[in-house]
């Protein structure tokens, strides 16, 4: 059990400084850091090269922060503890992906706030979609973007459900589920990110992002994709990617090392 593991977190390159930095934005509640991933490894790294050649270096010890600190504009409104997680996205009339935090909002009512965390967070309040209202976010535990941009994962448990997960399609205004994460899943998943890092889905015929499931306190690797529509609508078929760059075992090796010298 690492006691590095996320509450939760969601990968968002830079546009401003550093324009395309392969950053992780990792909560541990209401504190934030920010990571390096290398694109081909998957792993956590303290440096990378720009399209230009030029260096960034990003230290691994960076931080961690209170989140309001980290962005300012959004202090307070993605919760005292932390959000339940977060997630890219972009909305219409957005020019870039942004990330936008699920929190327990009133009456247990999922609030969403998007942000720019290179514009000191500035954060808008989005009207909760009706399809999501009575979805009670207490049995809410995590949220990721599929490697599709119209689609999101929900992640919680439900009645006899010791493991679950939603398809949102907030294009469409569609909720589906829950459904039953895969059987090594025993208890709900706490957080994930889609990585910029790939790997091959061969029923798909295609390269997909990695995403990366964190639950008491490991991680588990997946290409995530959407499973036949004409046979079981709203369901993810979850392919293990055994191969992937084990980002968290990495991070805490090299944490580790870091307070050792």
């Amino acid at each position: 059990m690492s006691s590095n593991a996320p509450t939760a977190c969601a990968a968002l390159a830079t546009r401003q400084k550093n324009e395309g930095s392969p950053l992780v934005y990792w909560f541990q509640g209401a504190m934030v850091r920010s990571f390096l991933q290398d694109e081909k490894s998957g792993l956590p790294t303290d440096h990378w090269y720009g399209a230009d050649g030029a260096l960034v270096s990003w230290p691994l010890t960076r931080g961690p922060e209170p989140y309001g600190q980290a962005f300012p504009k959004t202090k307070g409104r993605l919760g005292a503890a932390g959000p339940v997680d977060v997630f890219v996205r972009q909305p219409d009339g957005e020019p870039h992906p942004l990330l936008c935090a699920v929190v327990c909002g009133s009456d247990a009512v999922a609030e969403l706030w998007l942000f720019n965390p290179e514009a000191g967070g500035k954060a808008t309040n989005l009207e909760t979609p009706e399809e999501l209202k009575n979805l009670d976010v207490r049995t809410l535990s995590g949220a990721c973007e599929m490697d599709d941009p119209d689609r999101i994962l929900l992640f919680g448990q439900a009645a006899g459900m010791p493991s679950a997960y939603w398809m949102w399609n907030p294009r469409v205004n569609q909720l589906a589920g829950p459904m039953a994460m895969p059987k090594d899943f025993t208890a709900p998943v706490e957080a994930a990110f889609l990585g910029h890092d790939s790997q091959p889905v061969p029923h798909a015929g295609k390269q997909s992002r990695v995403m990366r499931l964190y639950q008491g306190g490991g991680e588990k690797a997946f290409t995530v994709t959407p499973a036949d529509a004409t046979k079981d609508a709203g369901a993810a078929v979850f392919l293990p990617q055994k191969g992937a760059g084990a980002f968290l075992p990495t991070l805490d090796a090299k944490l580790a090392g870091k307070k050792r010298s």
